[in-house]
């Protein structure tokens, strides 16, 4: 029974916060307990034993980011009694199956564009590509004509 290992109090602190871990997205919101709690050294070797970890899929890591300025961000004490055994959360705004088949065809429309955009683009440079080509071609075969007329008169 994990209860068993909180504190009496569970008065806390909450800020919005980041991972602490690359990418380090602004993402968490952090709950500081202000009773602090006791483990014995048996019980920080098994925790510094997962930190020690070299597997590359494990949920444990090294604290990488240092401790960052406080911002604009706010602290929140939170000194009310918990009993609840579950705290409910926001609730998120559900999508429609309407709004998301509209969200999907504006998707595939903006990729269209783009590919119609970029297609265009090419199809420009390789005009702009060919027409150079044929310059310097007729370009040659002028100046090879000035010279066989130049040799032959001579």
């Amino acid at each position: 029974d994990l209860r068993g290992l909180m504190p009496s109090t569970k008065t806390f602190y909450g800020y919005q916060g980041s991972l602490t871990t690359p990418p380090c997205y602004e993402t968490v919101r952090w709950h500081v307990l202000t009773e602090t709690m006791t483990v014995s050294e048996e019980q920080m070797e098994l925790f510094r034993g997962i930190l020690e970890s070299t597997s590359f899929n494990d949920s444990m890591a090294p604290n990488y980011r240092p401790v960052q300025p406080l911002n604009d961000r706010t602290i929140y004490r939170c000194a009310e009694q918990i009993d609840a055994e579950m705290v409910e959360k926001d609730e998120v705004a559900a999508i429609s199956e309407d709004e998301e088949e509209e969200n999907a065809a504006d998707a595939w429309y903006i990729v269209a564009v783009l590919f119609i955009v970029l297609f265009a683009l090419a199809v420009v440079l390789i005009v702009v590509l060919l027409f150079r080509l044929r310059q310097q071609s007729t370009g040659k075969n002028d100046a090879t004509s000035a010279t066989e007329l130049a040799t032959t008169s001579a």
